[in-house]
C-alpha cells in the first residue's frame, strides 16, 4: 500500500522516560515502510536535547518541510503544545504518542505508536481543525511582543508574593469588565478548554469551535463566571503594578501596568489526526472518568 506520507519529523520530549528506545523503535518503523524519519531539534528550549538516532538526520524546528510531511510528537500534552508552535503556518498534519501523564492532546499510548502509524500511512486517519490565535502585548502604545500563536491558552495572573491582579477586558472594543481583581485570567482556545481553565471552573468546548473561553481564576465578584465568546479581537489591560503572562504553559514575560494583551484569531488551524473509531466524547470519558463509579 502506497504511503500518505513520504516523510516524518519527531518531536521527542528528551527527558520522558523510554523516549530514546521508542525514538528509535518510531525510526526503524519508518525506514522499513519506505518513509524519511527527521528529528527536530531546537538551538535552545525545549527541543535542544532531542534524542539521537544512527543514519536519521535532523532538522530546525522552525524549518520542517511541509510537503508531503507528517509531524509526530513524541512525548505529553506539553510536548504536543510545543511542537504545535513551532509548524504554525505550515500545512503539516500532526499526531502524538503519550510519554507523559494524561496523555489529553495524544492519540496513543507507546505500546501502541506503530500499530497507530500504519494506520496513519495507509491513510486510516481522520483531520480534525483546530483553531491557532496570536498573542501580542503593547506598552506604551507600541508593539512590545510581536504576534506569538497559542493552541491552548494565554494566561495573566499575579505574582506568588503579590496580591490580586487588577485588569479591565474588551471585546471588539466593546467593555467587558473595568477594574477587575482576580488572582489572574484564563483565555483559553476550544483546545484548552479541558486544561487549567477546565480547573478554574470553565467549560468544556468542542475543539474544533471557533470560540474562546474567559475564566477567571479565584475573582474578587463571585458573580464574575467564565464566559464564552465567538472568535473575537480581546484586549486586556493589565491595572496593577505587575503581572505575568504565560502561552500554553510557559511564562513568557513579565507584564507592566498599563500594558495591553491583545488575542486575535490566527490565518492558521492545527490539523491533527484521529482515529475514526474514537470521537471526543470517547476521549473526556476515558481521561477525565466520567465512565468510573464512585
Amino acid at each position: 500500500m502506497e504511503n500518505k506520507f513520504k516523510k516524518v519529523t519527531l518531536f521527542v520530549k528528551p527527558e520522558a522516560h523510554g523516549s530514546q528506545e521508542i525514538t528509535e523503535q518510531m525510526c526503524h518503523f519508518l525506514k522499513k515502510r519506505g518513509v524519511t524519519p527527521v528529528i527536530a531539534r531546537s538551538p535552545k528550549g525545549y527541543f535542544k536535547k532531542a534524542p539521537k538516532v544512527e543514519g536519521v538526520e535532523t532538522v530546525d524546528a522552525y524549518e520542517v518541510d511541509e510537503k508531503n510531511n507528517l509531524v509526530v510528537v513524541l512525548g505529553g500534552d506539553g510536548t504536543f503544545l510545543s511542537a504545535a508552535r513551532y509548524i504554525h503556518g505550515k500545512c503539516c498534519p500532526i499526531t502524538g504518542v503519550n510519554l507523559g501523564n494524561l496523555g489529553f492532546l495524544t492519540e496513543t499510548e507507546a505500546t501502541g505508536a506503530t500499530a497507530h502509524m500504519a494506520e496513519v500511512l495507509n491513510g486510516e486517519q481522520t483531520q480534525e481543525h483546530r483553531p491557532y490565535f496570536l498573542v501580542s502585548v503593547h506598552r506604551g502604545g507600541k508593539k512590545f511582543i510581536e504576534s506569538r500563536p497559542i493552541i491552548n491558552d494565554a494566561i495573566i495572573q499575579r505574582n506568588s508574593d503579590e496580591k490580586m491582579v487588577s485588569f479591565s477586558i474588551e471585546v471588539e472594543g466593546k467593555q467587558v469588565t473595568n477594574s477587575t481583581k482576580a488572582d489572574g485570567l484564563i483565555v483559553a482556545t476550544p483546545t484548552g478548554s479541558t486544561a487549567y481553565s477546565l480547573s478554574s471552573g470553565g467549560p468544556i468546548v468542542y475543539p474544533t469551535l471557533d470560540a474562546l473561553i474567559l475564566s477567571p481564576i479565584c475573582p474578587h465578584k463571585l458573580s464574575f463566571k467564565p464566559v464564552v465568546i465567538p472568535t473575537a479581537d480581546i484586549q486586556i489591560t493589565l491595572e496593577t503594578e505587575i503581572g505575568h503572562l504565560s502561552l500554553d504553559g510557559r511564562r513568557n514575560m513579565v507584564l507592566e501596568q498599563g500594558d495591553v494583551v491583545s488575542i486575535q484569531r490566527s490565518a492558521h488551524n492545527l490539523c491533527v489526526l484521529h482515529n475514526p473509531r474514537r470521537n471526543f466524547f470517547d476521549l473526556i470519558r476515558t481521561k477525565l472518568g466520567w465512565d468510573h463509579g464512585h
